[in-house]
Formats: C-alpha cells, structure tokens, sequence
C-alpha cells in the first residue's frame, strides 16, 4: 500500500473513533462520502420519483370517483399537478438518470420536493374554500420519502422541513382558523415531520458508518498484512489498470522484480522476527522513493517485491533501478552471512 494508502487508512480509523454526531466527516473524506451516497441513492431517489409522479397522475381520477370535487377547486388544482409538480419530478429524474446532467441532480431533486410539498399544502389551501379535505399526511409522506428515499442528506431537508412546518401550520389558522381541532393537526404534523427528520438522521448516520467501514476494508484487502504495501491480488488488479491506459497513451512501463539477496541466511541468522522488520524497512524504503500515485510497490511473497513505473523511457529506468539498488545497501543493514563484499542487506534487480 502507498504511503497516501497508509494515510488515508489513518484518516479513516481517527474518523471512525472520532464519530459523526454532525453527520460531517473531516474535509478529506467528506467528498468521497457525498460521491458514494449519490449513488447509492439513485436507485431509491428514481423510485421515489417514480412513485410520486403515478401518484399525482391518478389522484384526479380519485377525485372523480370519490370526492367529486366542484370544478372551481379541480381547474387550479389539476393545474398545480400536471403544469408545475408532474414536469419537476420528470426534470428531476432526467437529471438524476441521464449521465450528462447528473451535476444537476440533487438541485433538481431538491426543487422538485419543494415544488411537490408546496403543491399539496396549495391545494389543501384551496381544498378549504371549497370543502375538499386535502389530507395534511400527504404533505408529511412526500417529506419523508425524501428524507429517508432521496438521498439529499439531513442538513440539505432540514431547513425544507422546517419552513413547511411553519407554512403548513400558518395555512391551517388561515384556512380553519385558529381552534382546537386546527392546532391538534398542526401538533399531528410537527411530530410527523419529526419523526421523518429523524428517520433521515438516523438513515445517514447508518450510511454514513458502513461507507467509512467499506473503505477500510477496501484498502486491508489490498495490503500486504507485513509490510502494509498492495499485495499480489491487488497488484495484479492495479497492473492492469495501468497496463491498459499505457496501451492507450503509447506510454512505456517498467516492471522490475526485487529479490533480497540471501534473506534465508539472514532469517537462520537472526531470526524471522528480525526478518520481518528488515521487510517492513525495506517496504518503507520502496515507498519513500517511489511517491507518484502512478508508481506501484507491490511485494509478491517472502522477499520478492515488483515496482511498475509508468512513462519512463529505458535510459532512466536503468538509472532508476540502480540508484534503487545502490539505495538499498546504502542502508547498511548488518547480514554478516551474506557471501557479498559489505556483508550488509544487498537486493538484485530485473
């Protein structure tokens, strides 16, 4: 694993034992976190939409069989639906589904709740002046779906929620004025949005925590447990992945394998436990010197290590390599049964 490797699995364990009672990781990772929650709230998010959309299709139909409503109330209120709520959930889910404007996709979603919410309270408004009862509970579900469905984060709903609380409960005085029956239901839909509020907490402070987890699982399945670089799995996984974008660019690599030159006598000598902290140095060595995300140190098993460099022509590599070479038994690590002048840790390259 690179040393960025390391540091971010620090990052991650602090932040784990730190917590995120705010919902808030630190700056490094806050990022990732909101990339990652996107995505897995897209399935949900299109549902949601979905859902809504059949929903405000059909109510006239319900109107029709049920309510009947008089046709002073159903010209504004079908306006409301079908001019205004229907094309904003359909901009939403377009955004949140067409790969080109998925930037605008949370901005949309966003609009479009608020759009959705403010139609039903419009149209509860408008019920009262004609006696249509529009339930207060459809208001409160649309706010919960997004809460919990949406996938728009607690700190974005919360101020959304908190302005239609305060605009339902004024509708309400205005409309049925201000009795016990109009503050029982405002009461009825404070504590509805309450409870989707913390619903919405509760569903992000859960994703929030199985995110950081996944994380680092991701980078312990790639490390080698000794030395903390990619393991061979992960290596060939990597080696890939820039194999193909050299293949791309018409770019070299240089695959060099690493030996340890007669480690089996310096683990009889010293023992394996002294053998692996001669590892774990050198390991660190390897990735002091190579730093660029694009350089990959790898340890293949026992004392064999693999570094791909990417874009060095042959010149350099040769250069490359032995400064590497020259670097490691400058290091001057004691191996006093090693048949080479020095009798220090030496490594052969190729």
């Amino acid at each position: 694993m690179t040393e960025n490797g390391t540091a971010r699995l620090e990052s991650l364990e602090r932040q784990l034992r730190d917590g995120w009672r705010w919902l808030r990781f630190v700056p490094a990772l806050e990022a990732g976190f909101q990339q990652q929650y996107r995505v897995w709230a897209l399935p949900f998010r299109l549902t949601l939409i979905v859902i809504a959309a059949i929903l405000i299709a059909v109510t006239p139909l319900l109107d029709l069989w049920l309510l009947h409503p008089p046709v002073e109330f159903m010209r504004p209120a079908h306006f409301s639906q079908f001019v205004i709520m229907l094309p904003a959930l359909v901009v939403a889910g377009a955004c949140s589904t067409l790969t080109a404007l998925r930037g605008w996709a949370d901005a949309t979603s966003l609009l479009a709740v608020t759009i959705v919410a403010s139609g039903l309270l419009y149209q509860r408004h408008l019920g009262a002046q004609y006696g249509v009862w529009v339930p207060t509970e459809l208001i409160t579900a649309t706010m919960a779906g997004a809460y919990v469905m949406g996938g728009l984060g607690f700190w974005r709903m919360t101020p959304l929620a908190v302005l239609l609380v305060f605009f339902t409960a004024a509708s309400e005085v205005v409309s049925y004025g201000n009795n016990p029956t109009t503050q029982y239901i405002i009461f009825g839909v404070t504590v509805q949005f309450l409870i989707a509020g913390l619903a919405g907490y509760l569903q992000e402070r859960f994703a929030r925590g199985t995110w950081l987890r996944g994380e680092m699982l991701t980078i312990l399945a790639a490390q080698d447990s000794l030395t903390g670089l990619l393991n061979f799995r992960a290596f060939e996984q990597r080696y890939h992945q820039l194999f193909s974008l050299a293949l791309r660019e018409n770019k070299p690599v240089l695959v060099a394998l690493l030996d340890l030159d007669y480690f089996k006598q310096y683990n009889d000598t010293y023992g394996h436990a002294a053998g692996n902290t001669c590892l774990r140095h050198l390991a660190h060595h390897l990735a002091f010197m190579f730093r660029r995300d694009a350089d990959v140190k790898a340890r293949m098993g026992g004392e064999e290590f693999v570094l791909v460099i990417y874009d060095i022509d042959r010149t350099e590599a040769g250069r490359v390599l032995e400064e590497l070479r020259a670097s490691i038994e400058a290091l001057a690590i004691a191996h006093e049964r090693s048949p080479l002048a020095g009798h220090v840790v030496t490594a052969s390259l190729g």
